[in-house]
């Protein structure tokens, strides 16, 4: 679930890594793809604006034991539009020579970006969670 309260935070981007895999060789290409939905179950229509997709090749044998590391953003485009209780889902497809020879499982996210006072967070809130993971924004005091 992505949140308020999520770690690492949110508004710089959700980060996703995909894992080494000894299947994977030098030059083979990674393609992450990324698609919110504006409801809780990930059925139609795709929220459009919220569509991403990224490139990596493995160039380095480092690259083949660490994987790869994707940043889906902005934050405003790619995550804000399923604030309300909406969901997401992520999965990556392995081409090797421009043939497609691999794709994931999606990973499927929910999303709920309120406050319970009202609005929802965003970039620059200061934040305060309680152990339950429940988000109150904190108001800046008046000099």
């Amino acid at each position: 679930k992505l949140a308020c309260c999520s770690k690492p935070e949110i508004f710089d981007g959700v980060g996703w890594h995909v894992l080494p895999d000894p299947r994977f060789e030098l030059n083979d290409v990674v393609r992450l793809l990324w698609e919110g939905f504006p409801n809780n179950g990930w059925e139609p229509p795709v929220i459009d604006e919220s569509r991403y997709a990224e490139n990596q090749t493995f160039f380095t044998l480092e690259q083949l034991e660490s994987g790869l590391h994707f940043l889906v953003q902005p934050y405003e485009e790619k995550v804000v539009p399923m604030r309300d209780h909406g969901t997401a889902q992520v999965w990556f497809q392995v081409r090797r020579g421009g043939a497609l020879i691999g794709e994931s499982l999606p990973r499927r996210i929910r999303i709920d970006l309120y406050y319970p006072a009202g609005g929802y967070c965003q970039a620059g809130d200061e934040i305060q969670c309680s152990n339950d993971g429940d988000p109150t924004r904190v108001e800046a005091k008046n000099n």
